[in-house]
């Protein structure tokens, strides 16, 4: 019996560094071909500077960890980055733009289903932008959603008691009606987000015209064309074609980067869902006990 076990052992172990071999030869084990390529690197998800639970989300750090294979392989001869994402924190959108400025290569920013609010902030951070024309995009803007549950608790007969340094402390609080210098706080925060915003696609997208979509609405992908929103619409391999003529290469190797991701992530995550979380979802940023904004 023991000589039965020793054998599989040894058979595993060989099993395992000939399958290793292979995946460093092949270039498998970091995800990059040796071969030259263009990289695909996927963003997808709510942007977020840390990672939720039940969402979907792309952090800062893991983005960075992906677009990081890609621009250190000098085989890789340009990126595209495909979107699929509705948006999310001003920060973290911001933050991923820069590091895609800060590209040595061509990056063609594709965006699939979705590309909107903070999404599409990054999107234009790219050297081109492809759109498919069905995708919705634009949601250029920003917004905060409060909850105000004081008369439900009146209604039960539970009351919230406040201890606070200062006037504004609790501003937010769901326990009790907002004030209008509250709001005006608020209003005030809001209009400083879309404002840069507004800033940065006007820098990046020269010529574009934001008269139509400056209420902050979504648009398809063929509207954003008209505006100037976006350089094409096309398909996943329009973008990567277009990357290639960046690069001034042909027929290149094609390599898919993206975040494994967990198996509860996989059931929860479903194309439906990220069309019901597109409109009006996302630049989340918490500050403190503050509620979430909103672009």
């Amino acid at each position: 019996m023991a000589k039965k076990v020793g054998r599989r052992t040894k058979t595993l172990i060989i099993s395992l560094i000939i399958i290793s071999v292979i995946l460093i030869l092949s270039g498998w084990s970091d995800g990059v071909s040796f071969e030259n390529s263009v990289a695909v690197v996927k963003l997808e998800g709510i942007i977020t500077s840390s990672g939720g639970f039940m969402d979907e989300t792309m952090t800062v750090s893991e983005f960075s960890k992906l677009f990081g294979r890609a621009e250190d392989s000098s085989n890789v001869k340009a990126i595209v980055v495909e979107i699929n994402s509705p948006g999310g924190s001003p920060v973290a959108s911001a933050e991923i733009a820069s590091i895609i400025m800060k590209s040595e290569k061509p990056v063609v920013a594709w965006i699939a289903d979705v590309g909107a609010s903070g999404a599409y902030w990054v999107a234009t951070s790219a050297d081109k932008i492809v759109s498919h024309p069905l995708s919705i995009t634009c949601s250029i803007g920003a917004y905060i959603q409060i909850s105000d549950f004081s008369r439900l608790l009146e209604d039960y007969n539970v009351s919230q008691t406040t201890i606070k340094s200062g006037e504004h402390k609790d501003i937010g609080s769901p326990f009790r009606q907002m004030t209008e210098d509250e709001e005006a706080i608020f209003q005030n925060i809001v209009d400083q987000i879309n404002e840069e915003f507004v800033r940065v696609v006007r820098e990046r997208r020269e010529g574009a015209d934001l008269s139509e979509v400056s209420d902050g609405r979504p648009c398809t992908g063929k509207e954003a064309l008209e505006l100037g929103l976006v350089d094409s619409v096309g398909s996943r391999e329009s973008a990567i074609s277009l990357a290639e003529e960046l690069a001034g290469e042909e027929d290149l190797n094609i390599v898919e980067i993206e975040s494994e991701g967990s198996f509860l992530e996989s059931l929860i995550g479903s194309y439906t869902d990220r069309i019901a979380r597109t409109i009006g979802l996302t630049i989340i940023n918490s500050i403190n006990s503050l509620p979430s904004f909103q672009s």
